[in-house]
């Protein structure tokens, strides 16, 4: 992992992931790219197996920092999905604002339903309802538009919207991982801890 990101709480780093982003003139936002990323991680994916999803993100023409940052970032990703304290968190963006943190987190998503189906190898239909409702919803949040209620109405439902997107993304991981591999760990995730959309 390339020293100028230090993948912690303090979220400084969000920041320098998304100028890095900006150098390599990446098409992607760092919200696009980090649910892009989980994606690829609830489809079973991993930075030990690079070379089948590389290309889905970084290019081979791409410098080594941005491939060491993104590996990294895949490896933490995947770490904070299988820790037992549920500290899984999507990572929008740094910006402050309503309309900013609205179109990241429809970005996040449009990346994670792209990662999730990068290459075919998940079977959607050997999903239970709740993880196939999830899914759905994630398509959905994807289209997710500031709205013109008040500041603290749109703040409040914004909120809730990352926090259901938080928690219905532990659900996928775990089931598609139980699916895969009957020992890949998980979380046991209680379905009935999903809110409602």
């Amino acid at each position: 992992m390339t020293e100028i990101f230090n993948f912690d709480a303090n979220g400084e780093w969000v920041e320098k992931f998304e100028h890095v982003l900006r150098q390599h003139d990446h098409e992607l936002s760092a919200a696009e790219f980090h649910g892009t990323l989980t994606g690829l991680v609830c489809a079973g994916h991993s930075d030990r197996n690079i070379d089948q999803w590389q290309e889905l993100l970084v290019s081979k023409s791409e410098t080594q920092p941005l491939l060491d940052a993104t590996c990294g970032l895949m490896a933490l990703t995947e770490r904070s999905l299988e820790s037992p304290d549920f500290s899984f968190q999507p990572i929008f963006c740094s910006a402050t604002s309503l309309p900013e943190r609205t179109h990241a987190l429809g970005d996040w998503c449009r990346g994670f339903t792209l990662g999730f189906g990068w290459d075919d190898t998940t079977t959607v239909t050997s999903f239970g309802e709740d993880t196939t409702e999830a899914l759905s919803d994630i398509a959905h949040i994807a289209l997710a538009e500031p709205g013109t209620d008040p500041p603290e109405t749109e703040e409040r439902a914004l909120v809730e919207l990352e926090e259901y997107l938080r928690v219905s993304v532990q659900l996928i991981y775990e089931e598609s991982c139980s699916s895969r591999l009957p020992s890949c760990a998980t979380n046991t995730l209680d379905h009935d801890r999903l809110p409602p959309v």
